[in-house]
């Protein structure tokens, strides 16, 4: 049984049902309100989460909700893989604590270089109990033996020459402009009915629908007029929710926002 957020990372979801794992989705992170029995609590291996604007929600946990998880893990015995690959990529409101801060005995940190470094450099992290990353190096090295050397030399000497630092504060401002935009943008053309979150950091909003709108039988018909976006239903370890759609803010060029976000309203009401 591996415990996840509701919605979560499609990649992780798609990892997870590759080994056959039976993903329970939580609704919250107290035992009366997480939307999952006791004995299924019990069967748990470990819960997966992205505490800092999620993929694909953008949504960051509170302190209050990363200390309710935690009690949950320790009353139940399971572990929590805690990705945050977006972390160092704020734009306004104040850092929340880690759940490795908080519970260091019971909890995988997973970070990435592509959000800070390069889109395409994929080399990352992981901080945890030492007993557990050891169980992961061999995992690791039946995979691919090791990350490319190379690749490590690189990250070394972007971080120890101060390059990391100056690239984040380039990136956070430019991210944030382009955040901005977007959401003044939905709320210039968007319908009465579709809502969206507000999210703190990272790369991506998600859109709410009425629930009448099924976002993949949209698809086509967005992608013929001219914009693309993943359906949120992809998300849901369910598939439920097909009334919502994630959008990614970093990737597109701000001369053609306008038009994109103009033409996806136009799709949605017609």
């Amino acid at each position: 049984v591996i415990l996840t957020s509701s919605p979560t990372y499609l990649g992780a979801i798609q990892s997870f049902k590759s080994y056959r794992a039976d993903i329970q989705p939580m609704s919250g992170w107290k035992e009366d309100t997480c939307g999952v029995s006791h004995e299924t609590l019990k069967k748990a291996k470990f819960c997966y989460v992205i505490p800092d604007f999620q993929n694909p929600s953008g949504e960051t946990m509170t302190i209050t909700e990363r200390q309710a998880l935690v009690d949950l893990s320790r009353k139940y015995g399971f572990v929590i893989v805690e990705d945050s690959p977006y972390r160092e990529l704020r734009y306004s409101g104040t850092p929340v604590e880690t759940i490795y801060s908080l519970a260091p005995e019971r909890t995988i940190h997973l970070g990435s270089f592509s959000k800070i470094f390069a889109p395409g450099f994929r080399l990352g992290w992981a901080i945890g109990p030492e007993e557990l990353l050891d169980s992961i190096y061999v995992c690791k090295q039946s995979l691919d033996l090791c990350p490319p050397v190379l690749d490590q030399y690189l990250a070394a000497e972007f971080m120890s020459s101060g390059a990391l630092d100056r690239n984040l504060k380039k990136s956070i401002a430019y991210y944030k402009e382009k955040r901005d935009y977007m959401i003044a943008l939905l709320e210039k053309y968007m319908p009465e009915g579709v809502s969206w979150t507000h999210p703190e950091g990272g790369l991506f909003l998600f859109l709410t629908l009425p629930d009448s709108i099924d976002t993949v039988s949209l698809y086509d018909k967005a992608l013929s007029a001219g914009v693309a976006y993943v359906a949120g239903s992809f998300f849901y370890p369910d598939g439920s929710h097909r009334n919502t759609m994630r959008l990614n803010f970093s990737f597109l060029d701000k001369n053609k926002m306008e038009n994109g976000i103009k033409i996806l309203s136009e799709v949605i009401t017609h």
